[in-house]
């Protein structure tokens, strides 16, 4: 992800944007909900003289200093005491709901029995109300003084010990409790809901604090504003730069040239709006491929603190939430978020992604067309704006969260902007390599729909569903969209046609599920189609070939078996038409399967040449009394026509076979959903269809 970031950076000093640097140690505190506030606690000599909740709002802005092991002033302590009797949880339970009800103070004093702030609390009480303030306070005097954290730090010392600030907290929220004032979070602050069969120690839970004094609070200096967080994160950063400046300089650099000094420190997070985390690098000293070559963490690539920080604000800029559908989009059920910015002219009110993956506007998502026109209108520039404007490539990434610590690029590409204007242009031609189908005309996939198309799994019964296991990637489609994956096609078209036949038995059932498939089917279809084309055969020619005419063949049975039960079984319709219910024999031995066919089929043609007019036609209610006929589709003898012309056209290019191959499954599944050819044309492989 180094290399990305590194664009990333450029062009962003490009643009002009000024990026709100922060220093790696001074972290945002965690989101704020209805059932986890954050309690700012307000000190005042040695007692604590208010405590509210922090809006969430205020809390996003809000930072702690310190590590994973112990931050300040924001906290993670514990509620007071825990309760595991289920009485008490479920009267707990009513009074948060019901707040405005009376309390009985006598009973909640009876429940503050078990103490919740055990000894593994207490450890961490200490390093966090201990050792980080000292820390800080090392840090931003002198020179670097700070004196609103100053006096923060000393409002904190008479609270080192916890037994104080737990009796205080108790004080306070019984005080709250009986002047009934924000009575659901002084019931938070003092009651944690345990689990019974767990101890103390395994089972306390979290409660987020944020300290503050009356001090700084008269002064106008309150911790729990974006003016002291930044005052304290300028002057932190104030301390690292003058750190860095008196370090005995060495004739190292870094990756990218710049003055290196050897640092223990990870590599910086950064919380992603897409949901998750991701670390600039992570090199384990645990992995033997690393200490065989002498090059553990750091020193595998090397990055001086001035770009670790460059890296890590620039990301933060990428995947803000303000910046969602523009240079970021999160790719559905999988955790993994797709990334796309420009080389230079990045702006926040145009989108980079929308061409890759379809963005809803106004519960409709634009076509791949449409998209494909707004990107090359806002991505090339007319020929007569200065070449500068036009940004030279489009740098595309894919970050995808394999663990708790890991995050790893999975994707990454840095086109040209005509590239991908070129390679759009042979996404649409490959979409129209697809015959018009009865079942509807297909959309465009966008290329980051493709895996999801080849991993959706087809059962016998038609029930389709996403299986967990997915073995096609999410950026499959990006690989076929660049041409970078075009010599495994025929793998892509063997894991489509593997499902073919579950997908025509769907068909039938379509009227007796709650979820229609035939948006999916489509889909199969258009996928097939494209890489069709990009093999190089196009519809011109595989419309003529035998197998797409045996699915031709199998679908005019169809409409011809279901039009004899409309009229001869009182539209008694069987569980599967003839065609519907011999395609899968026919795909694995066509001679057999075809001659099964033309037995059947015997006694529906007889009926057709005797019935040339028969048709299907429904009567209609129109919101009037009188009813008006509907016309549904076309008679007997025309189904008889067309099976007849498509049997004789089989007869001049069949050859004998026993099996048939992908290729010619995938022909056979097209032609069987594609539209018949209409009665007053001549039968072609090229012709219109209806």
């Amino acid at each position: 992800m180094i290399n990305e970031l590194y664009l990333l950076t450029q062009a962003i000093e490009q643009q002009g944007v000024t990026l709100e640097s922060w220093h790696p140690h001074y972290r945002e505190m965690p989101v704020v909900k209805k059932d986890s506030p954050c309690v700012r606690i307000v000190l005042s000599g040695d007692y604590v003289s208010q405590v509210e909740s922090i809006e969430p709002e205020l809390c996003r802005h809000l930072r702690k200093y310190g590590n994973n092991q112990a931050t300040w002033p924001g906290v993670n302590l514990a509620s007071l005491y825990r309760i595991t009797d289920e009485e008490q949880k479920k009267e707990l339970k009513d009074l948060l709901k019901n707040a405005d009800e009376e309390i009985d103070l006598e009973r909640i004093r009876s429940w503050c029995v078990e103490n919740n702030w055990g000894t593994k609390l207490i450890k961490k009480y200490k390093k966090c109300v201990q050792m980080i303030p000292e820390k800080l306070e090392a840090i931003v005097s002198g020179e670097n003084d700070y004196p609103p954290v100053v006096k923060l730090i000393q409002a904190m010392k008479p609270f080192r010990d916890p037994r104080i600030l737990h009796r205080e907290l108790e004080r306070v929220a019984f005080e709250m409790l009986e002047n009934h004032t924000e009575v659901e979070l002084a019931l938070r602050i003092l009651f944690y809901v345990g689990k019974e069969e767990k101890t103390a120690e395994e089972d306390s839970g979290s409660l987020s604090v944020f300290f503050d004094s009356e001090e700084l609070e008269d002064m106008g200096d309150s911790s729990a504003t974006l003016f002291f967080t930044k005052g304290l994160n300028q002057a932190l950063q104030k301390a690292e730069k003058r750190k860095r400046e008196n370090s005995e300089r060495g004739n190292e650099t870094d990756a990218f040239g710049r003055p290196f000094f050897p640092s223990e420190e990870p590599m910086p997070s950064v919380k992603l709006a897409g949901g998750f985390d991701a670390i600039l690098r992570t090199m384990f000293h645990g992995q033997p491929c690393q200490s065989r070559y002498g090059r553990i963490e750091n020193d595998a690539y090397p990055l001086s603190e001035e770009m670790r920080s460059q890296m890590k604000d620039a990301l933060k800029y990428l995947s803000a939430a303000e910046m969602k559908e523009k240079t970021w989009i999160a790719v559905p059920g999988r955790r993994e978020i797709l990334f796309a910015y420009p080389s230079r002219q990045m702006t926040k009110e145009e989108t980079y992604v929308s061409l890759f993956q379809g963005i809803p506007e106004e519960k409709k998502k634009a076509s791949f067309k449409e998209e494909a026109e707004r990107f090359v209108g806002q991505i090339i520039k007319p020929e007569h704006v200065d070449e500068e404007i036009n940004p030279k490539r489009i740098q595309i990434f894919i970050l995808r969260k394999i663990d708790r610590g890991r995050t790893k690029v999975v994707y990454s590409r840095c086109p040209d902007a005509v590239e991908i204007l070129k390679c759009a242009r042979k996404w649409e031609d490959a979409a129209a390599n697809l015959p018009v189908l009865s079942i509807g005309r297909p959309e465009i996939p966008f290329p980051m729909e493709i895996g999801e198309i080849m991993n959706r799994i087809w059962r016998q019964d038609g029930d389709q569903q996403l299986d967990n296991y997915r073995p096609i990637s999410s950026y499959h489609g990006m690989e076929l969209f660049f041409g970078t994956q075009k010599q495994n096609l025929e793998a892509d078209l063997r894991y489509l046609v593997r499902y073919s036949v579950n997908m025509v038995a769907c068909i039938e059932k379509i009227n007796k599920k709650k979820e229609n498939p035939i948006y999916s089917i489509r889909r199969s279809a258009m996928l097939m189609g494209m890489i069709l084309s990009w093999m190089n055969v196009q519809k011109e020619e595989y419309m003529k070939e035998y197998p797409y005419l045996l699915g031709q063949l199998l679908k005019v049975s169809d409409n011809l078996h279901q039009l004899y039960c409309w009229h001869v079984r009182n539209k008694q319709m069987p569980a599967r038409l003839v065609g519907n219910s011999l395609y899968k024999a026919v795909s694995e031995c066509p001679d057999r399967g075809i001659e099964q066919l033309s037995q059947r089929m015997i006694p529906y043609i007889e009926w057709a040449i005797l019935h040339p007019e028969a048709k299907i036609v429904k009567e209609a209610s129109k919101g009037s009394e009188k009813k008006e006929a509907k016309y549904e589709g076309p008679p007997a003898g025309y189904y008889r026509s067309v099976y007849e012309r498509i049997g004789q056209e089989i007869s001049n290019v069949i050859s004998p076979k026993s099996r048939m191959n992908d290729y010619e499954k995938s022909l056979l599944f097209i032609g069987y959903l594609a539209a018949l050819p209409k009665s007053n044309k001549k039968m072609n492989g090229v012709e219109e269809h209806e």
